[in-house]
């Protein structure tokens, strides 16, 4: 509830040393005992097994064991973020992305790039940031954000460089008839 953001809670959780429950499979490997990442938090945040309650095939009931968290507290948190999420969606369908690279860059963390924005003094500014630092945040990123408009820029110029198209059509090894 302090942060309002599930990456930065990452980062404290992190930062504290904490770890993900280290499960060792039938095969001696061991799955787990990793950094958190958004998705953990998320998964956590919705557990209901910490106010209380059991499932059974879809379905929750009052638990024997006590809650962890209070009711008022699970609401305030899942209040907070169900209005991001649903502001995030709407926006998201809203608008034109014209990010025409995203899912094709591929970051040094070898995961692929995605899009990003902020806005200063009303004017949107767009940037291509890891898998890295969307999962983990900025500061665990192997690379800063990458200009949106300069990369794009870039590459529709090279795209459209006559030497490059030709050098495509040459390793194609296409004949007119």
């Amino acid at each position: 509830m302090k942060t309002r953001s599930i990456i930065q809670t990452c980062e404290i959780v992190n930062s504290k040393g904490h770890r993900t429950k280290a499960i060792q499979l039938h095969d001696g490997s061991v799955r787990g005992d990793s950094s958190f990442v958004k998705n953990t938090v998320y998964r956590i945040l919705r557990n209901r097994i910490y106010i209380g309650e059991i499932g059974n095939k879809g379905e929750w009931y009052p638990g024997e064991h006590e809650p962890i968290i209070s009711m008022d507290l699970w609401a305030k948190a899942h209040g907070t973020f169900d209005v991001h999420a649903q502001l995030r969606s709407r926006s998201s369908k809203q608008r034109n992305n014209p990010s025409f690279l995203k899912g094709m860059l591929v970051g040094p963390d070898g995961l692929a790039m995605t899009t990003s924005s902020t806005r200063k003094n009303g004017q949107q500014f767009r940037y291509y940031v890891t898998g890295t630092s969307q999962k983990q945040g900025a500061k665990n990123s192997p690379l800063t954000p990458l200009s949106a408009r300069t990369v794009e820029q870039e590459i529709r110029k090279r795209l459209a460089s006559p030497e490059l198209l030709f050098k495509v059509w040459q390793q194609t090894g296409w004949q007119p008839r």
